[in-house]
């Protein structure tokens, strides 16, 4: 099971689906440890599923008016089926520390504001 949204990229046109919650299957496939293409070992690398096949099935679904409310994904040989809901350490597998977001100097290095006046 897949519960999925649309999601803007900053600097692109368009939505992509992004996974909100899932079951059924592992979210993430670990590559650490594994060859890349030219045999180096893979440091840090982990595909995520989840918003993989979300963003497959938001496409196939549609964003207008198509009246596509669901998409059934079968015969997927790099998915991980798993009959028990993640574990709450599971879940947390998806999220990344701020200390390692690549995004983080964006978020952290902001003067945010708070409060009805925080556009002025």
């Amino acid at each position: 099971m897949l519960i999925t949204d649309s999601k803007t990229t900053p600097l692109r046109l368009g939505t992509t689906g992004v996974s909100l919650a899932y079951a059924g299957f592992s979210a993430l496939n670990n590559y650490i440890g594994e060859p890349d293409l030219f045999g180096r070992e893979l440091k840090v690398t982990k595909a995520n599923v989840a918003d993989g096949l979300a963003a497959s099935s938001v496409l196939v679904m549609g964003e207008g008016s198509e009246q596509t409310p669901l998409a059934l994904i079968t015969d997927i040989p790099f998915v991980h089926f798993d009959p028990e809901a993640p574990t709450p350490e599971e879940s947390k597998e998806l999220r990344i520390p701020l200390t390692l977001d690549i995004y983080a100097p964006l978020i952290t290095g902001a003067s945010w504001k708070k409060g009805k006046n925080a556009r002025k």
